[in-house]
């Protein structure tokens, strides 16, 4: 990672280390994460279930060999499955993920896309309750 001044930085810590998106059998799993004292980043992976990522606050960089995308607040990206990506996330960010499995993500981009999300603020977690209910 090279830093602003172009001398090398220090590595960033791991995002979510311990998660792991394939431990459910449910059409789609919501995760939401806090960095309120540190960034932190996702090296190159890819999975099979397409992503959401939803900037609430601060912002993430998403890499893939197609582009950069830089999502601001209120912003979300699309990544479809088994697309390779890395996130890099600012500090003071709070995302929420949303992992959707290919049957039933039909319909969807095939692409990486950003979107503006709703101005509405819903209650952090909202997502991930409805879920996960019923």
């Amino acid at each position: 990672m090279i830093s602003k001044s172009g001398q090398s930085a220090q590595k960033l810590r791991p995002c979510i280390a311990d998660f792991d998106c394939n431990r459910s059998d449910r059409p789609a799993v919501a995760v939401d994460l806090d960095f309120s004292e540190y960034e932190a980043e996702v090296p190159q992976h890819q999975h099979r279930q397409g992503q959401l990522i939803l900037a609430l606050h601060g912002a993430v960089t998403c890499t893939s060999a197609n582009g950069l995308w830089i999502v601001p607040p209120n912003c979300g990206v699309w990544i479809p499955g088994s697309v390779p990506h890395s996130n890099q996330v600012t500090a003071n960010a709070r995302l929420s993920y949303l992992f959707v499995e290919p049957g039933a993500a039909a319909g969807m981009l095939h692409a990486v896309r950003i979107a503006d999300a709703p101005r509405n603020d819903p209650p952090p977690g909202r997502c991930t309750g409805q879920l996960w209910s019923g």
